[in-house]
């Protein structure tokens, strides 16, 4: 459940963020169009209405009212649509700039003699400039599944290397670099010792501090 929570959370914020900060057409696509309604009515309409930044940007309006229905949402600048993959048609339609896809592997199979409703979904957003795409699904069958794949074929996966203020050697921190010592002084009547917490080089063993983080972040 909380990968789900999470998941699913990392959707409405990147389309909050856009809503807010940055209007666009935005696309939730979904395996069925029920799907998509209870979406919409069960997790994004609550959000909207507990968000004071939302609420000034889409006001509480009646279904088909200044552009409200059960799967659209209309505001300053964009909108939002909740599609249901089992509707081939609604797939097609105008540019979109941001599109945010839940249970990917159900997505990705193929339609009737149409291919993927996740390929013509992302069609839409091939003509827009620095269109954003977020594919959210739980891995189903090792190997077969097209979550798990799209992961292993993506940049997922990185080590952040950062140089010793010392050497200038660039290493990846790990827990087993950290280094306890007592302080030199005890005051009377403490109770609680707070140690001297450094971090060794990998190549050079000279003790690294916390006033050294900021830099060697910087030239990360």
């Amino acid at each position: 459940a909380p990968a789900q929570v999470t998941k699913t959370l990392t959707g409405l914020i990147l389309a909050g963020h856009r809503i807010t900060d940055h209007p666009c057409r935005i696309w939730f696509v979904f395996p069925t169009d029920i799907l998509a309604k209870e979406f919409k009515r069960d997790r994004f309409d609550p959000i909207v209405e507990s968000t004071p930044a939302l609420r000034r940007v889409i006001p509480k309006q009646r279904a088909r009212e200044g552009g409200h229905t059960k799967t659209f949402v209309r505001f300053a600048g964009g909108s939002v649509k909740f599609v249901g993959a089992n509707v081939p048609w609604a797939l097609r339609s105008t540019p979109v700039k941001v599109m945010i896809e839940e249970e990917y592997d159900a997505l990705s199979r193929s339609l009737k003699g149409e291919g993927t409703a996740s390929g013509i979904a992302e069609a839409r957003t091939r003509r827009v400039r620095r269109a954003k795409i977020y594919r959210n699904g739980t891995p189903t069958v090792a190997g077969v599944s097209a979550i798990a794949n799209a992961v292993a074929d993506s940049e997922a996966g990185f080590e952040f290397q950062v140089p010793c203020p010392h050497c200038a050697a660039l290493q990846v921190l790990a827990w087993a670099q950290v280094r306890y010592a007592k302080p030199a002084k005890q005051e009377r009547g403490t109770l609680d010792l707070v140690p001297d917490v450094t971090v060794a080089c990998l190549a050079c063993g000279v003790a690294i501090e916390e006033r050294h983080k900021s830099r060697m972040k910087a030239a990360g």
